[in-house]
């Protein structure tokens, strides 16, 4: 199936000679000019593209992605272009010229396989489901560790624990913590 861009397409002679001027200046006119030109041209040719992909995700095609710049350069230009439009067209709003890449995605069935990445895990690690108490346990533990914690990164001076049961509780949390392995996903 074929695509042709549906947006409306603005011709640059939109702007008039006194916007041109105003916009090129009196020196280096023509090489000016030319630029504005470029800028104005790279706007319409990348929302033109981004407008056939758009129609592709209306159909349930999610195959292609919106239009990747080739530089810093080329995302300028097309910021230019897009602000050139603004002030070509102050009649029409601003959101007029808004990125097609913003606009949300439709809401159709997409058309496709498998997806590659489902949120089902992979890998399930065999351990013990802690009691109701030990969670207790653990998240009063946690909270000697955060206050602790944050102590010592504030002050100058560190925390002087209370007692020997405040000392083992955020030793303990610290220690898991700190041994908990990462485990990364099988490839």
């Amino acid at each position: 199936m074929s695509f042709t861009p549906r947006r409306v397409q603005y011709p640059y002679d939109a702007l008039t000679s006194a916007q041109q001027l105003h916009l090129v200046g009196r020196n280096q006119p023509l090489i000016r000019k030319i630029r504005i030109q470029e800028q104005w041209a790279t706007f319409e040719r990348i929302e033109n593209y981004n407008d056939v992909i758009y129609q592709k995700y209306e159909q349930g095609n999610r195959g292609d992605l919106y239009y990747q710049y080739k530089s810093n350069e080329e995302l300028n230009n097309y910021n230019a272009g897009r602000l050139l439009h603004i002030l070509a067209y102050p009649s029409l709003p601003a959101a007029t010229f808004q990125p097609n890449r913003d606009r949300p995605l439709p809401n159709v069935p997409i058309i496709g396989g498998i997806p590659l990445e489902t949120n089902v895990p992979r890998f399930v690690m065999n351990r013990p489901v802690p009691s109701s108490s030990e969670r207790a346990t653990f998240r009063a533990e946690l909270e000697v560790y955060s206050y602790v914690s944050t102590y010592n990164h504030t002050h100058v001076l560190k925390y002087t624990f209370a007692n020997d049961v405040e000392k083992n509780a955020y030793e303990r949390v610290d220690l898991r913590i700190n041994a908990t392995p990462y485990i990364s996903p099988p490839n």
